[in-house]
């Protein structure tokens, strides 16, 4: 099982609870973007033991190839987290699916890492844990996260009426989904 993957301008990482400070550093900066499209958070959240126990989770978890959260970072600048790209619900036979999250630094969007890096994890998804299949939920507001999802190839599969329940109320969704070509598995 492979931790560390590259593409030309990016390092992609599974990270274990030593990293538990950059991840803190990451997700502080990028608090006020990120807020607006998640469920509200514990009051620990935005702590480094918070966050070491988060890793530790996450880790297991891709070792038994039932999560997987990777971690990106420019080739460079290879100590500064800039994304991640998560994989949940990952489900075996007879679905052989999962569902995609993802979120960026504010000052690295616009560069096609976000793109860069998705592309390579769904290639991890579909050629390493062998899945069918990857849904993609967005908020309808979120316009960027829709054209991203849209570029990289994913089909609209229609809308999910009240599907999350988040800080402010239960959020619609629109519902994408992205089939492995090559899934004869």
């Amino acid at each position: 099982m492979n931790f560390d993957y590259e593409t030309d301008r990016l390092y992609i990482r599974v990270l274990n609870s030593d990293s538990a400070t950059d991840v803190l550093d990451f997700l502080s900066r990028n608090r006020a973007i990120f807020e607006p499209f998640e469920c509200e958070k514990s009051p620990l959240y935005y702590t480094t033991q918070f966050q070491a126990d988060t890793l530790h989770s996450e880790f297991t978890a891709y070792l038994e190839k039932r999560y997987a959260r990777f971690y990106v970072y420019l080739k460079s600048a290879p100590y500064a987290i800039i994304g991640t790209v998560s994989f949940s619900n990952i489900r075996n036979f007879p679905y052989f699916d999962t569902t995609i999250g993802y979120k960026f630094d504010k000052d690295f969007h616009g560069n096609g890492y976000a793109t860069e890096a998705i592309d390579m994890c769904i290639s991890i998804m579909f050629n390493e844990f062998k899945l069918h299949r990857i849904e993609a939920l967005v908020m309808p507001n979120n316009n960027a996260s829709l054209r991203l999802v849209e570029r990289l190839g994913f089909d609209h599969e229609g809308t999910s009426t009240n599907l999350v329940k988040m800080s402010y109320g239960w959020q619609t969704h629109e519902r994408y989904s992205l089939l492995n070509p090559v899934s004869d598995y």
